[in-house]
């Protein structure tokens, strides 16, 4: 298994999963634009990407162009998406708690730029 995430912690705490597990895994940390280039072109049979990431893409052409680059011939992009609101409510699924356009949610973000985000990669070779 492979991963890839731009958060320097995320990529620690997977990695110690990973030996936790017994599993052999490699990850790298970087912005999913320079995912192809990160991984010197390798290319996966999986490329599966997080709950909640394409609403944070200032635009999903480029990120589409990686998913493909990643990906190996008759390869499979497995998404997995959620609506932003769903991160500010509560189990009932009905109340609003947060506000998810501010905090910790938009911290550091310049607007109009383009956001890190989360991709992982599986190869069944």
């Amino acid at each position: 298994m492979s991963g890839l995430d731009f958060s320097a912690n995320a990529i620690s705490i997977a990695r110690d999963l990973a030996a936790d597990c017994g599993v052999d895994a490699t990850f790298w940390c970087a912005d999913v634009y320079d995912a192809v280039e990160v991984i010197d072109g390798r290319t996966f049979d999986i490329v599966y990407t997080g709950i909640g990431a394409l609403g944070w893409l200032p635009d999903l052409g480029p990120w589409a162009t990686v998913v493909a680059d990643l990906l190996r011939p008759e390869g499979v992009l497995y998404l997995v998406e959620i609506h932003p609101v769903f991160i500010g409510m509560v189990q009932d699924g009905h109340t609003l708690t947060q506000d998810i356009f501010e905090g910790e949610y938009m911290h550091g973000r310049r607007r109009g730029a383009p956001t890190p985000h989360r991709m992982s990669t599986s190869s069944t070779t």
